[in-house]
């Protein structure tokens, strides 16, 4: 099973995204589809980095792959949470024209922006802070909202370690002690299938698959039965 049970969700999804019908002026909807589109292919990108085994930067892109997860979860528990992805958004760009008017080097070409888009970013940012009540959300804050702070603490973090440079991770992947155990061995591109690996396959699949389900329910689509019934079958393969 290993990675053919992602690569067949991530065809299932591929085919049933094109079949979803949604209100193309519903920012709600036209949201949280597009952030189903991206799981699926953060879902593909991460498959192409895993062959034959999981490889340096895949767990990166899990991590990525879970964030927007959770957010497509909050928007199918609450359709108000647009506005925290709102918040984000033009905080991120506030940043950007701050930089780029304090002459950062990346953000140069933005200056001409700055004048007229900084006042207009900071009135967005102190509307949506006000009818959130609430000025910012931490990664931390989204999870507990979705009600997964287990995945947080858990799944979320080795994920972090792993996007972090973590030394533990750059150890185990490029470095051996020899046979006898007279020295060190420096090793790259030396992946090697671990049983442990499955869990990652497994998990995305089934997550990807739920996502379809939640877009389903978020746009009001028929669909949403050959999603469940699509999991189901995941779920009974762990089993089997």
């Amino acid at each position: 099973m290993s990675l053919d049970v992602l690569i067949k969700a991530i065809e299932f999804s591929s085919k049933n995204v094109l079949e979803l019908k949604f209100e193309e002026n519903n920012k709600y909807h036209t949201v949280s589809l597009g952030i189903y589109c991206s799981l699926i292919e953060l879902a593909k990108s991460f498959q192409l980095l895993a062959p034959d085994a999981i490889r340096a930067g895949a767990l990166t892109l899990y991590r990525s792959f879970l964030e927007y997860y959770v957010d497509l979860k909050n928007l199918s528990l609450d359709d108000k949470y647009i506005y925290i992805l709102e918040l984000d958004d033009a905080k991120t760009k506030k940043k950007r024209l701050d930089l780029s008017s304090k002459g950062n080097i990346y953000y140069k070409s933005l200056s001409t922006f700055a004048d007229e888009g900084l006042p207009k970013l900071k009135l967005e940012i102190s509307n949506l802070q006000s009818s959130l009540n609430k000025k910012s959300f931490s990664i931390k804050d989204k999870f507990i909202k979705a009600n997964v702070k287990e995945a947080y603490e858990g799944l979320y973090s080795y994920l972090c370690c792993e996007a972090h440079c973590s030394l533990s991770g750059i150890i185990d992947r490029h470095f051996r002690f020899s046979e006898d155990g007279s020295h060190i061995e420096v090793l790259a591109y030396n992946y090697n299938e671990d049983e442990n690996d499955i869990f990652f396959f497994i998990n995305m699949a089934n997550n990807l698959i739920h996502a379809g389900e939640l877009i389903c329910s978020i746009t009001n689509n028929e669909l949403i039965t050959e999603f469940q019934g699509y999991r189901d079958q995941i779920v009974q393969s762990t089993k089997d």
